[in-house]
């Protein structure tokens, strides 16, 4: 069954400590690595593994900016663990005042046999390297972009997409999130500008509502049971 996903949550007792190290060498005072040593001390805790016949882990990745955050506090039915530090780049605090310097992490119960467990990554170039120790274990990707897709971000995404692609990850699916906004693209010209493959699915988003976040998942659950049958 899902062993092997939520041993993944008993073997950040290892990770922990070479992320504690990565992180310490960004943050010479330690506060952060701190922070991320607290946060992976409490997804090992976290209860009630053993009460579901299934446990899927999800990769949550995507630019900066994209709502991965507030992706995963939508959905998730703890109180979400979050590694986020203020911004120290002053042309981004128009937009946002924190930014993920590690994970984040959140769960929710998608039906009586089967918990979700999401894990994003960082948005920042770099802490890219936090792709490869969380998505260990991972059923699928879910990558989200800003429908504006402005120039920086749209590199940003064709190269984490190609990050997973090459290292055939899969199920993809690419999330145009914030289609709320006027200035939004649609999503099959966010595929074309992306260079999708016609494989994955590229859907509209509001990562604020709960509904639209949980079809990105179901699509991953519906992809990786196809691909358990064959």
């Amino acid at each position: 069954m899902m062993h092997e996903t939520m041993n993944l949550i008993s073997k950040y007792r290892i990770y922990k400590t070479s992320i504690y190290k990565s992180m310490s060498n960004f943050f010479s005072n330690g506060k952060t690595a701190n922070l991320i040593s607290a946060n992976l001390s409490a997804v090992q805790s976290d209860g009630n593994i053993s009460d579901y016949d299934e446990n899927i882990k999800i990769l949550v990745s995507g630019p900066y900016g994209s709502g991965k955050t507030q992706f995963i506090k939508t959905l998730s039915e703890i109180a979400p663990l979050t590694t986020e530090e203020n911004i120290t780049l002053d042309a981004k605090k128009d937009e946002k005042v924190t930014t993920t310097v590690a994970m984040d992490y959140g769960k929710f119960q998608f039906n009586k046999q089967t918990a979700v467990h999401l894990f994003g990554t960082p948005g920042q170039k770099r802490f890219d390297f936090m792709r490869e120790i969380l998505g260990i274990g991972a059923r699928g990707l879910i990558l989200l972009v800003d429908a504006r897709l402005h120039e920086d971000e749209q590199e940003q995404a064709r190269e984490i997409l190609t990050y997973f692609e090459s290292r055939n990850f899969s199920p993809i699916v690419v999330c145009a999130n914030k289609q709320d906004l006027s200035d939004a693209l649609d999503p099959m010209e966010i595929k074309k500008r992306l260079g999708v493959k016609d494989e994955i699915a590229v859907i509209p988003m509001m990562a604020t509502r709960s509904e639209s976040a949980l079809q990105a998942v179901k699509i991953i659950l519906s992809a990786d049971a196809q691909k358990t049958m064959h």
